[in-house]
């Protein structure tokens, strides 16, 4: 991701492979200053794309948020992944544990996304 004005970093974005199981993690994070800006649907994308790219084996590129963050799920939305279900207390957030709505987008609609 970019730099703010002081050089600091206004977000990250990662990703797990697990190659055997043909499929990829991805996580991110923005500054909140940055909210709303687009940075990081357009980080997401480009992600994906890396992933699906990079990686022959890759049939499936996932992430997880939180329901009570509707900017997040906008953001796997908007880059093209579905959500799927409910991981019912699947992380730990502040010491509670917190349910998460898993998305994912598989190759086969990454490909077809990029035929239109």
């Amino acid at each position: 991701m970019g730099r703010g004005p002081e050089g600091d970093a206004i977000g990250h974005v990662g990703m797990t492979l697990y190659a055997g199981h043909g499929r990829v993690d991805l996580y991110y994070g923005l500054a909140p200053a940055r909210w709303g800006m687009g940075y990081m649907t357009e980080a997401v994308r480009a992600a994906i794309d890396a992933a699906f790219t990079a990686h022959r084996g890759v049939n499936r590129v996932q992430a997880d948020a939180n329901p009570e963050n509707p900017a997040s799920l906008r953001v796997m939305q908007k880059a093209g992944m579905t959500a799927e279900g409910l991981l019912r207390q699947y992380v730990v957030m502040h010491g509670a544990a917190t349910d998460q709505v898993m998305c994912s987008i598989l190759r086969r609609e990454w490909e077809a996304a990029r035929e239109r």
